[in-house]
């Protein structure tokens, strides 16, 4: 287009181009600041730690997790620190932004998303994760690649289940369990790895399917649902890793 075009259209187009460019990057920098500042207040209203500075390794520390495997020039930030009460213990928690970009085409897909991070006082558990369920889970059961069905039809509808360890699953998953997490008006991606979990909303429907940061409320329902999780973990499982009941 621009071959064809005259001296002056070009000068014109260019330095729209110009422009744009710069107002692009005067949005993602203004948005950048807003997104710390109202993190900041968020966790500062909580007494929470806060340390808005960008973390290049930290997705090194936890690559048991799929979510911190994906793309390059990944970081974590804005992230505030603190401690929930679960499972009769005291539990360091973190929560933050989180980063990673991906090829697509002949260009790059930024992702945005916000976890939580909780360190858990018990066990080496089997990688574990449950998130909703996607069309394209059902187009692969179609063809025979089936997650970890349960006998609530509803909850195995709405949620996809894997693990490596299917009987710790189905153990950890109970009827009480379900029903929390059935009653959940936003599901969350909830992952289990070792002696971590983690919830995340790696995906969100929509336009703009690269961000998924949870508003300063979503985090505290996000929190919430964390501890109500943990709260229903089961006796059993609890005694079987050496954990008090």
């Amino acid at each position: 287009m621009l071959a064809n075009a005259s001296p002056r259209a070009t000068a014109v187009l260019l330095g729209l181009f110009v422009v744009l460019a710069i107002v692009s990057v005067l949005w993602t920098g203004h948005s950048a600041r807003v997104r710390r500042d109202r993190m900041r207040t968020w966790a500062r209203a909580r007494a929470y730690t806060f340390d808005p500075k960008a973390d290049k390794r930290f997705h090194k520390r936890l690559s048991d997790f799929p979510t911190f495997r994906q793309g390059s020039a990944r970081r974590a930030l804005n992230t505030a620190t603190f401690t929930i009460d679960a499972l009769g213990a005291t539990l360091p928690a973190r929560l933050g932004d989180y980063t990673y970009t991906v090829a697509a085409g002949q260009g790059t897909i930024t992702y945005r998303l916000t976890y939580l991070l909780i360190t858990l006082p018990m066990g080496d558990h089997p990688p574990t994760g449950l998130r909703p369920e996607r069309l394209s889970d059902r187009l692969n059961a179609a063809l025979g690649f089936n997650d970890i069905n349960f006998e609530d039809a509803a909850f195995s509808k709405r949620y996809y289940v894997s693990s490596k360890d299917k009987r710790f699953a189905y153990d950890l998953l109970d009827p009480r369990t379900i029903e929390l997490l059935k009653s959940t008006p936003h599901p969350a991606n909830i992952e289990i790895a070792h002696d971590r979990l983690l919830l995340t909303h790696g995906y969100k429907p929509g336009l703009n399917s690269a961000e998924s940061r949870w508003s300063p409320e979503q985090c505290d329902e996000r929190i919430a649902l964390a501890q109500a999780f943990l709260e229903h973990w089961p006796t059993h499982l609890r005694v079987d890793e050496g954990a008090t009941p």
